[in-house]
């Protein structure tokens, strides 16, 4: 499962996925096509005149016959939709591919709601101590992870990621 990162209208009027997006969907197509199983593109319609973002990057990589959650607005929104739209046995595991600091977020709603998932996390750059220093890309990496620690405490405080999955504690009765 792909969940996707943005999409923008180019110059010519048409919608394109973000960088973020085409690198995420490429990592699930890669993933999909090794271990034979199905992708899912999940990503809704963030702007009214826009088709959702899983149909542009779909119809962007030409990826063919895959599946698309076109209703989700956001992480939260993919956990409860996956569910609905599609079959997916919470017995058996998927695969979630997302950037290294949304994984945290992702894993623990998805967790939440039950499902069995592996994250893979793939990160251009490690975050480090450089990115704290004043520069372009230091800002962009750490506006993204004040704004991962933000959603992840207003998931905890708005119940969307159950607390005991912070500390992966899955707890069965005897």
């Amino acid at each position: 499962i792909v969940l996707t990162a943005g999409i923008y209208k180019t110059l010519a009027g048409n919608y394109s996925p973000s960088k973020e997006t085409i690198q995420r969907a490429l990592i699930g197509k890669k993933i999909s096509e090794e271990a034979r199983i199905p992708l899912i593109i999940s990503g809704g319609k963030t702007n009214s005149s826009a088709p959702s973002e899983s149909m542009v990057v779909k119809n962007y990589l030409n990826l063919g016959d895959i599946l698309l959650d076109e209703k989700s607005l956001n992480t939260f929104e993919s956990s409860k939709n996956l569910g609905k739209i599609y079959i997916i046995d919470k017995n058996y595991p998927f695969i979630l591919v997302t950037e290294r600091m949304h994984s945290f977020r992702a894993y623990l709603t998805m967790k939440s709601r039950g499902y069995k998932l592996y994250t893979y996390k793939y990160d251009h750059n490690n975050f480090t101590f450089s990115d704290l220093i004043p520069s372009v890309n230091g800002i962009k990496r750490f506006n993204t992870f004040i704004y991962e620690l933000i959603g992840t405490i207003y998931y905890l405080l708005t119940s969307k990621i159950n607390l005991n999955n912070l500390f992966w504690l899955d707890i069965t009765p005897d």
